[in-house]
């Protein structure tokens, strides 16, 4: 990368940054303001798409284009969390939008430092403790991290599935569970029990896919994660609605079912 275009991408990333905050300012008090999901929402969007910008700009400092697609994906999966949002927000009554929105946002901010400091370490058996110049080449703990910081951008595209798993059990239970234990149960999923599941199915722990290919001649292989991800995210959201059972009000005490329409 020649010097100008790097300084451009400093430039671009220092000015995107400034904005993306003083966007996140605003939104934050004008949902405190008004109320209004409309305005949540949007903010929401806007700040995604800032924090995707950041990336790909991030993105063009790396020459190896394996990098550059890996990043593309995460801010791609990233996104999806605004239609996580929208979907349940859409599907509560429009006295609890508000919080259904606040919940999958916080979600979303607990799951990444979580499985920044925990979680990866659970999978992977490897931490990111280190200076800058052993992130991008060097080796800590007898572990070589690969050039070009790949080994962050690894952790961004798997740190976006990861925050997936609560957004799945978050529409699940939606407008059945308190804000601070279902902040706790994210914490403990995001850094305990998906990453031990995701460990041995994308990892080697416990030697899980080794006994496969011994039993079978073949190991276990989830290349979008729809048992790893979303199956686990399901499986868990349907313990925790069989725990909290129904939304008040959603049947009589004949046992007739209640319409809850969706809202907008």
């Amino acid at each position: 990368m020649s010097a100008l275009l790097a300084t451009e991408v400093n430039v671009a990333q220092n000015v995107g940054f400034y904005i993306i905050a003083a966007l996140m300012v605003y939104g934050a008090l004008r949902v405190v303001s008004t109320r209004n999901v409309v305005h949540a929402a949007l903010w929401l969007v806007v700040v995604l798409g800032g924090v995707a910008a950041q990336y790909i700009l991030a993105a063009a400092e790396f020459v190896a284009v394996s990098q550059v697609m890996v990043y593309i994906g995460a801010v791609m999966v990233l996104a999806m969390h605004s239609g996580f949002a929208f979907l349940e927000v859409g599907t509560v009554r429009r006295k609890n939008q508000v919080n259904a929105l606040v919940k999958i946002i916080v979600d979303l901010a607990m799951s990444t430092v979580i499985y920044f400091f925990i979680g990866y370490m659970v999978a992977y058996g490897v931490n990111f403790m280190y200076s800058a110049k052993v992130l991008v080449g060097g080796s800590g703990d007898g572990y070589v991290f690969a050039a070009s910081g790949y080994d962050l951008v690894k952790f961004f595209f798997l740190m976006t599935f990861a925050a997936a798993i609560p957004a799945i059990i978050s529409g699940g239970i939606a407008e059945r569970a308190k804000f601070w234990p279902q902040l706790a149960a994210t914490a403990i999923i995001v850094g305990v029990v998906y990453p031990t599941f995701e460990g041995m199915v994308w990892g080697s722990n416990f030697g899980f896919q080794d006994m496969l290919t011994e039993s079978f001649g073949v190991g276990f292989h989830d290349f979008a994660g729809s048992v790893v991800v979303h199956g686990v995210g399901g499986w868990l959201a349907l313990g925790a609605v069989i725990m909290l059972g129904a939304r008040m009000g959603r049947y009589r005490k004949d046992g007739a079912v209640v319409g809850i329409p969706p809202s907008n």
